[in-house]
């Protein structure tokens, strides 16, 4: 069904990109989809959902929603997790939190506290806090 406009019945529109999908499957993965979808919130002439702040990134979740896998690494899980947040793809979003805490460093601890903040995911910031603390007393019993 992916990479395939095959009984695709809802076309997402990023930039001057057109996503082929399927109500079905954007429906059974986000709530905020099936509201969307029910609610006719979108271009009826066209089929279409206008979705303005995903440029980069939505191929990657409907990718998810289709396979189960992404493009791992830092600035995608980033983007990744603000989508998943903003649909409710709850999968997706512990998914980004796990692998980017597991990547954590001193180098992005700072991105990923504000990236939790934004997200009021509490136990994201309370893990980052944590992280930053343990690394202080590392530092300072040196």
């Amino acid at each position: 069904m992916l990479n395939s406009s095959f009984l695709a019945d809802i076309n997402l529109l990023v930039g001057s990109d057109i996503v082929c999908t399927h109500k079905i499957i954007l429906s059974a993965w986000s709530p905020v989809f099936a509201k969307i979808l029910k609610s006719g919130m979108m271009k009826e002439q066209l089929g279409a959902i206008q979705i303005v702040d995903l440029d980069p990134i939505l191929k990657n979740l409907v990718n998810f929603m289709y396979i189960g896998v992404f493009d791992k690494d830092f600035d995608n899980d980033c983007s990744l997790y603000y989508a998943a947040h903003k649909y409710h793809v709850t999968s997706l979003e512990n998914t980004c939190r796990q692998h980017l805490l597991s990547n954590m460093e001193i180098s992005n601890a700072c991105q990923l506290l504000m990236l939790a903040d934004r997200h009021s995911d509490q136990n994201f910031k309370s893990s980052v806090i944590n992280f930053d603390s343990d690394c202080f007393v590392r530092r300072i019993s040196k």
